[in-house]
């Protein structure tokens, strides 16, 4: 068993990515969704120019913040005045670079895939492309609804109906931060790379 580094999970996440989508010379900024922590990575296909692994896995933000059900807006203003502070590098960063592409790394980002076409798809293939406006329809259902109504919701399943609401939290905020126009999806991540 050989322990690793943040530093090191962010690589392997990319290389991972890599193998699933195609990407070119422009800078593509990947998001890997975990429990514990979060990882960035800013890259192209042939090289990563900035990577981090932030502590704001869904988990931790699970325990840190106890959402309401339905989750309040004090609370949704308390989750992203946490990630402005704590995501400032990543912020500062993507000021360097002009990033058009959100590419989501397995995990939560399939759930995202599967919830917006309402079956089991993200297994079908290694990438996918989703339109902005399907994601932000079902990010905002998602966030406002009760764990009742996330268990009726098709794609979702039942391991991440008490965290997807943070995940969609965190997508969001890379989103509305940023001048990204396109969002990207591969079911690769750190066990490919």
């Amino acid at each position: 068993i050989e322990i690793i580094t943040g530093a090191k999970e962010a690589e392997l996440i990319y290389y991972g990515n890599r193998l699933a989508f195609k990407m070119t010379e422009e800078p593509y900024l990947i998001m890997d969704i975990g429990g514990g922590s979060n990882e960035f990575i800013i890259a192209s296909n042939s090289i990563i120019l900035w990577k981090h692994s932030f502590k704001l896995g869904v988990a931790r933000l699970l325990d840190k913040f106890k959402p309401e059900n339905p989750i309040t807006e004090k609370t949704l203003q308390a989750i992203n005045q946490h990630f402005k502070t704590e995501l400032q590098p990543l912020l500062t960063e993507l000021k360097k670079y002009n990033i058009n592409t959100l590419l989501g790394s397995s995990g939560a980002f399939e759930s995202v895939v599967d919830m917006i076409g309402k079956e089991k798809t993200s297994s079908a293939k290694s990438a996918y492309h989703v339109d902005l406006k399907d994601y932000f329809a079902i990010s905002k259902k998602t966030i406002h609804s009760t764990k009742e109504e996330r268990e009726a919701m098709p794609g979702l399943i039942p391991m991440r109906r008490d965290m997807i609401v943070l995940s969609y939290l965190s997508i969001d905020f890379i989103l509305n931060n940023s001048n990204i126009s396109k969002l990207g999806v591969s079911t690769y991540s750190l066990k490919e790379g």
